[in-house]
């Protein structure tokens, strides 16, 4: 499926003429450049790339959580566990059962409270808001791959969806701004491959299921998460110093 996934990809934006990168005309006596020339230069831009490696780390929290964390509780909890009762009436849960109703919640949240989170984005800053919902995803997803407890597994998975709906937004905004308008096309099909490196990792983890204990995975989890955090810090403020470098080039040119 991965595999299938990247030569899409691939095919999507070199050979379709819709989504390939328009070629701009040149100027008497200059070079064209190739394809290959014009993903050189991205791949020469640090801040992009550095960027773009912070988000296939985080976008691998919830893809290993999808995957090591659903197979290790389906595992794990193969008797129903009570989740709540009322009186007589008691509702239990199986792994399986459980982490439905956990993707469940995780697709309410986004629903209902994407809107509200997003303008509190807006008052809160970029660089704060990234930082916080990375913060909260990485937590969240690290308890889902350790811990049995359905109650503890809910209130992480909420956590955990409140980082997402937080730091997914920003990302996509800031990704936009970093690439140049002149070569946004082969600056989008680079970023296109950061999902399947995602999905890559949560395909690796599955084989890791009875190899590993859960809190070598949710160690695993908290590591990756903080080079995530580690590498957008470093991203931010890089692009901070660039935008004060250009912005006084611009006054002069003004």
């Amino acid at each position: 499926m991965t595999l299938f996934l990247l030569a899409s990809l691939i095919v999507l934006f070199v050979w379709i003429t819709e989504t390939k990168p328009e070629a701009k005309p040149k100027a008497p006596g200059e070079k064209p450049k190739g394809m290959a020339s014009s993903y050189k230069q991205v791949f020469k831009d640090r801040i992009f790339m550095t960027f773009l490696a912070a988000a296939l780390f985080c976008g691998s929290l919830e893809n290993i959580t999808n995957s090591y964390g659903r197979v290790r509780i389906n595992d794990d909890i193969s008797t129903p566990q009570t989740m709540f009762s009322i009186g007589d009436w008691s509702f239990a849960a199986d792994g399986m059962q459980l982490y439905a109703f956990l993707q469940s919640a995780n697709a309410l949240i986004v629903v209902l409270f994407s809107a509200l989170v997003r303008r509190m984005v807006q008052k809160f800053g970029h660089r704060r808001a990234l930082l916080l919902g990375v913060t909260l995803s990485l937590a969240g997803y690290a308890v889902i791959n350790v811990f049995n407890l359905p109650w503890l597994l809910m209130i992480s998975m909420i956590v955990a969806t409140i980082g997402e709906i937080t730091w997914v937004p920003v990302k996509q905004s800031i990704l936009a701004n970093l690439a140049p308008e002149h070569n946004r096309g082969v600056y989008m099909a680079v970023a296109g491959f950061q999902g399947v490196g995602t999905m890559l990792v949560g395909g690796i983890s599955i084989s890791m299921v009875g190899l590993v204990s859960p809190w070598t995975m949710g160690g695993a989890v908290l590591l990756i998460g903080l080079l995530s955090l580690v590498l957008y810090s470093r991203t931010m403020g890089n692009l901070s110093r660039r935008e004060a470098v250009a912005t006084p080039s611009a006054d002069l040119s003004a």
